[in-house]
């Protein structure tokens, strides 16, 4: 059965057609255009009418999809924290649990680190604006932060793991992804992958050494 949401009708706007659907929905279409709109100007330029102005898709429709700003921000939050697991996913497969010299969750955080480092900048733009939003918005939950808190409970949980050499593994890891997530700048790029490599060796010795 079709969904409602991937047959509302796209209205065609005065002055800019309706944008192609490609085989998206109307909900994806606008999630789209939020996140450029929130990359390029920050949440503050983000309203249902320009959101209808940019897609070409009437208000009314977009209202259908999300009945306040603060439930496109959720979205948006929710998106987000999907494309950072999936990203951990990926890492997670480059990994060989069964032969790698240090803690598998360590190793996957490692290269996680390496896939986040090569990102576009834009992506730290719109992470930054959207986290920023979830500050000054009252949600019950930010989903970035629980999916974080997910992956330092499975470290706690984990029979593999040296929960303490794990834990201050992760919290290195957290600080090169937020001092690059807020633009500190303090290292470069390769700066960054070296200190990740230089993680891994030293916990490599480490385990070696025990």
């Amino acid at each position: 059965m079709t969904k409602t949401s991937e047959i509302l009708p796209i209205k065609k706007k005065v002055g800019r057609p309706a944008k192609n659907l490609n085989g998206k929905t109307v909900r994806q279409i606008v999630l789209d255009e939020a996140r450029k709109l929130v990359s390029q100007h920050g949440t503050d330029s983000l309203s249902f009418d320009r959101l209808s102005k940019e897609t070409g898709i009437a208000k009314g429709t977009i209202l259908y999809q999300f009945k306040r700003k603060e439930d496109l921000l959720l979205a948006l939050l929710q998106a987000h924290a999907s494309e950072l697991e999936a990203k951990f996913k990926t890492a997670e497969k480059k990994i060989d649990t069964k032969s790698s010299e240090i803690d598998p969750i360590c190793a996957t955080f490692i290269e996680w680190g390496k896939e986040f480092v090569n990102r576009q900048p834009k992506e730290s733009t719109f992470g930054l604006a959207i986290q920023a939003a979830f500050s000054e918005t009252k949600f019950p939950e930010n989903p970035i932060n629980g999916w974080f808190r997910e992956i330092f409970q499975k470290v706690l949980l984990s029979k593999d793991s040296d929960p303490e050499k794990a834990i201050i593994c992760l919290l290195a890891i957290q600080g090169l992804f937020f001092m690059d997530f807020l633009q500190m700048d303090a290292l470069s790029k390769e700066q960054t992958l070296t200190v990740l490599d230089n993680l891994r060796k030293f916990l490599t010795d480490d385990n070696k050494a025990n």
